[in-house]
C-alpha cells in the first residue's frame, strides 16, 4: 500500500512541477521580451517547377534590436515600436501597436499586439526557380493581449499574406504564387512594456491564445482532483493500517 501511495504522490508531482531547465530561447530590446522557439518555413518552387522547403530557425544567439517609444511618447493612447529578430542575413520584423484611449484600430482598446510582420531571407538554393532576396509580409492583428499582460501561447502558425522578389532597391515583384511563407512558434511569450525597465520575472500576467485557454481552464480541475484523491487514499491507507496495528481483542500492539 505504502509503495502504491508514494508511485500516485511521485505522478502527482510530475503534473504539478514546471521545468526551469528547459533552454527556451530569449529575445530582448528596451521595450518587449520575446520567448520562445520561432521558425518560419518556405515553401519554394524548383527548377522543374517542383515544390520544396527551407526551415529557418532563429537560435539563442539571435540578434534582437528594435525602436521604442521615449518621453511624451510613453504618454500617447497610441503608440508605436517595433522589433527585429536577425541570424544569418534574416530579419523578422514585428511592427507593435498598444492602444489605451482610441477605437477603431487594427488593436483593440486597452490591448496592445502586432498589426504588421515582415520576414526578409535570401534562399541560396542551388535549385530554386527564383533567385533573389526576398520579403514577405503579413498585415493584421496579431498576437493580441491587454496592456501589460504577456501573450502567451503553446504553439501557433501565421501564413504571410505576400511573397516579393526584391528586383532592386525601388522595384519588387510579387512572387506569392511560386513562394509561401509560413510564421511557427511554440512555448511563445511575447511581452511589451511601455516603461523605462523590464519587467521582472513574472510581474506581467499570462494572458493566452484562444488554444490555450481551454487548457489554462482544466488543468487547475485536473491537479485539484489528483490532490484531492491523493489525500483519499492516504486517509484510506492511515485507517487501514491503524486497523491492522491494533490486536484482537480491542488492545493495541507494541
Amino acid at each position: 500500500m505504502n509503495n502504491k501511495i508514494l508511485i500516485l504522490a511521485f505522478f502527482i508531482g510530475a503534473i504539478v512541477y514546471t521545468s526551469s531547465s528547459d533552454n527556451v530561447p530569449s529575445y530582448k530590446t528596451n521595450c518587449t521580451l520575446l520567448n520562445g522557439t520561432i521558425t518560419v518555413i518556405v515553401n519554394y518552387t524548383k527548377n522543374e517547377n517542383r515544390r520544396s522547403t527551407v526551415t529557418y530557425e532563429f537560435s539563442p544567439n539571435a540578434t534582437a534590436n528594435g525602436l521604442c517609444p521615449k518621453g511624451d511618447q510613453l504618454k500617447d493612447p497610441i503608440q508605436h515600436a517595433t522589433f527585429n529578430l536577425k541570424e544569418n542575413g534574416t530579419v523578422l520584423t514585428f511592427e507593435l501597436l498598444q492602444n489605451t484611449g482610441k477605437t477603431n484600430t487594427a488593436v483593440d482598446q486597452g490591448h496592445w499586439g502586432v498589426t504588421k510582420m515582415t520576414f526578409k531571407y535570401e534562399l541560396q538554393q542551388a535549385d530554386e526557380k527564383i533567385q533573389g532576396k526576398r520579403e514577405a509580409i503579413s498585415n493584421g492583428s496579431f498576437f493580441n493581449a491587454p496592456v501589460n499582460r504577456t501573450y502567451s501561447c503553446s504553439k501557433d502558425k501565421i501564413a504571410f499574406e505576400s511573397v516579393l522578389l526584391v528586383v532592386n532597391a525601388t522595384s519588387k515583384r510579387n512572387i506569392s504564387d511560386n513562394e509561401t511563407v509560413v510564421f511557427n512558434e511554440k512555448g511563445m511569450g511575447f511581452i511589451y512594456f511601455n516603461t523605462t525597465k523590464a519587467p521582472n520575472s513574472g510581474e506581467y500576467d499570462n494572458y493566452y491564445c484562444k488554444a490555450d485557454q481551454k487548457v489554462a481552464d482544466v488543468v487547475p480541475i485536473i491537479v485539484g482532483c489528483a490532490l484531492a484523491a491523493l489525500v483519499v487514499i492516504v486517509l484510506v491507507a492511515y485507517l487501514i493500517g491503524r486497523r491492522r496495528a491494533v490486536a484482537p481483542g480491542g488492545y493495541e500492539r507494541v
